[in-house]
């Protein structure tokens, strides 16, 4: 029975700490395909949500993306799944889909 409770605790703080990231910086969690830029130097594009996961590809600062979708991933981190179509057309990606960590893009506006 505690187990139980302390899964959902996990998940409800889970849920609140997307909410309030998504509050903070002015995004809605339910609006998707959205624009997205680059806001750091160098990003890189996983093949699954998580750092452990194979570096399939990199976008630099500025460069524009279609996020399809926010999904949870390792440690507790938020990431976008990508639309592979939105990715610069050298960028050879053999994976099934792409992920980039979610502090890594912002609104294009």
């Amino acid at each position: 029975m505690k187990k139980k409770i302390s899964c959902l605790a996990g998940a409800i703080i889970l849920v609140l700490a997307v909410g309030i990231f998504w509050a903070v910086n002015g995004r809605s969690t339910g609006e998707f395909p959205q624009t997205m830029r680059a806001c750091e130097k160098v990003c890189k594009i996983r093949a699954g949500a998580g750092e452990s996961y194979e570096t399939v590809g990199l976008i630099a600062e500025a460069e524009v993306v279609t996020a399809l979708e926010l999904v949870a991933g390792e440690n507790g981190q938020t990431w976008y799944r990508l639309d592979k179509e939105s990715l610069p057309k050298d960028m050879e990606i053999s994976a099934d889909a792409c992920y980039i960590r979610s502090d890594l893009l912002s609104l294009n506006e």
